[in-house]
């Protein structure tokens, strides 16, 4: 509980890295890199990828517990990941390279422990929260855009993404229009 303890860096694993816990992770699995020994190679232009200044497999860092992720194929190939929160909130991130999601001192936009802003300089805020009132383990589903003529959903679900929360059971849809405003509409 909230990335202390035994086996956790004094920051927090998300805050450290040095270790590949509470974070995005990005690998090029197409053969081995003998020279470290792994199965998979480090892509040139991750953030780390020198390995200087953290593990060169970190892409983005600060995540606690990421559920799910969904890239927005049809728009501008954004990498949306559903984050479960802890204390207060929920979260959908918008990936980017080297990004710092805050976690364990943040959770949602706030401090995570006891409200207020989020104190990690830089720390990125959530493209999308909701607190505990509403549920409490979030899960990613697909980033939909438009009718393919594979799947022909009404407007109300395209443009946007659809998720869950596993503790109240409801399946919703995050509608996004030209101004990325953020709608949720319920799931029938």
């Amino acid at each position: 509980g909230c990335d202390v303890g035994n086996g956790h860096a004094p920051e927090g694993n998300g805050q450290n890295t040095q270790t590949l816990l509470a974070k995005i992770l990005r690998l090029d699995v197409s053969g081995p890199d003998a020279a470290r020994g792994t199965a998979y190679r480090i892509p040139k232009d991750n953030p780390f990828a020198d390995g200087r200044m953290g593990r060169p497999e970190i892409f983005a860092y600060g995540v606690r517990n990421p559920w799910g992720l969904s890239f927005d194929r049809a728009g501008d190939r954004a990498l949306y990941v559903a984050d479960v929160g802890q204390m207060r909130w929920e979260e959908v991130n918008v990936i980017v390279r080297g990004g710092n999601y805050g976690w364990p001192r943040c959770e949602g936009a706030t401090n995570g422990t006891y409200g207020g802003p989020c104190p990690v300089e830089g720390a990125l805020d959530p493209w999308f929260a909701y607190g505990h009132e509403g549920g409490a383990s979030i899960t990613s589903g697909p980033f939909y855009r438009k009718n393919t003529g594979k799947y022909c959903f009404p407007a109300e679900y395209q443009n946007g993404m659809f998720y869950a929360d596993y503790t109240r059971g409801w399946i919703r849809f995050l509608h996004v229009d030209a101004a990325n405003n953020r709608v949720t509409n319920s799931v029938p």
